[in-house]
C-alpha cells in the first residue's frame, strides 16, 4: 500500500516502483545474454565444462520459452562433447519439444543420429539422419551420413 493518500503522490510512488521492475528485468536480460554468450564461447573453444555451467547459470535467470530455445540444444551439444551421452539425449529431446526452427530440428536430429552411430543401434540412427534431412533439405552431412549407414547396414 502507498504511504501517501494523495493521488498524485500514489501515482509518482507506483511510476518509481515500475522503473525499478523495469530496470530489473533489463539487468537480467543482459546478464542472460551476455552468460549465454560466454557460454558459445567456451562451447566453441573446446571448454564444453565451462560451457555447460555457463548454460545452466542462463536458465536460472532466465526461464522463457525463448530462452530455453536457444540453450537446450547448444547444452545438449556440451554434454555430448564430454561423454555425458544419456544427460545429451535428454537435453535434445527436451530441445526437440519447444517448437524449434528448421534447421534447429535438423541440427538435434543429426546428433541424435550420432549418438545412435556410436552406441551401434543403426536403425534409430537412420530414423534420426533421415528426420535431419527431412528438416533441413540442404543438410549435405546427414544426406551422407545416412547414405553411408545404409551401406554398411544394408
Amino acid at each position: 500500500m502507498s504511504q501517501y493518500n494523495n493521488p498524485l503522490a500514489q501515482g509518482v510512488e507506483r511510476r518509481n516502483e515500475l522503473k525499478k521492475n523495469i530496470a530489473k528485468i533489463v539487468a537480467q536480460t543482459q546478464d542472460a545474454s551476455s552468460t549465454f554468450n560466454i557460454a558459445l564461447s567456451a562451447l566453441k573453444n573446446n571448454n564444453p565444462e565451462l560451457a555447460i555451467k555457463k548454460f545452466e547459470q542462463v536458465l536460472k535467470i532466465d526461464t522463457s520459452e525463448e530462452m530455453q530455445r536457444q540453450v537446450k540444444p547448444n547444452l545438449a551439444q556440451a554434454h555430448l562433447h564430454i561423454g555425458q551421452t544419456a544427460t545429451a539425449l535428454r537435453e535434445f529431446r527436451a530441445a526437440l519439444k519447444l517448437n524449434q526452427p528448421d534447421e534447429v530440428k535438423a541440427f538435434i536430429y543429426a546428433n541424435l543420429g550420432y549418438i545412435y552411430t556410436q552406441q551401434n543401434f543403426h536403425g534409430f540412427a537412420i530414423r534420426e539422419y533421415r528426420q535431419a534431412v527431412k528438416e533441413n533439405k540442404k543438410d549435405t552431412t546427414s544426406l551422407l551420413t545416412l547414405a553411408m549407414l545404409y551401406e554398411n547396414t544394408y
